[in-house]
């Protein structure tokens, strides 16, 4: 079993942020592995790994209390930042309807070239 990065500990908790946003939300610091059974079944905890199901449970708990002290201000202010630093990453396909063209078009050739690889029409 591998450890997680940062990165991974990140996105698998924000997909579970998204499917069980109330029970994320309540996540309480776990004292020892054997409270992951709280959140995650044996399956989960033998596919996934302990260390990296208890780092993702952690990371959880951290983000909560991080956003609770938050005041209105400074939330505020973390959401401002974050729209502009996403907003050149959105801007060019949704402002400018050549760059969505070119974007299909190249998907759709690079489709064609995909299926005549492995041998489609």
């Amino acid at each position: 079993m591998r450890y997680w990065s940062a990165a991974t500990i990140q996105r698998f908790s924000d997909h579970l942020r998204g499917k069980f946003p109330l029970t994320c939300k309540h996540i309480q610091p776990l004292e020892s592995y054997y409270g992951l059974y709280t959140y995650f079944d044996a399956y989960d905890i033998y596919t996934w790994g302990a260390m990296n199901l208890w780092n993702v449970i952690h990371h959880l708990h951290f983000e909560n209390s991080y956003y609770y002290y938050l005041n209105d201000d400074e939330a505020t202010r973390e959401g401002e930042m974050a729209a502009q630093l996403l907003e050149p990453i959105n801007t060019p396909a949704s402002a400018n309807p050549e760059y969505s063209a070119a974007a299909v078009t190249t998907n759709e050739e690079s489709m064609r070239a995909v299926s005549a690889s492995a041998g489609g029409s």
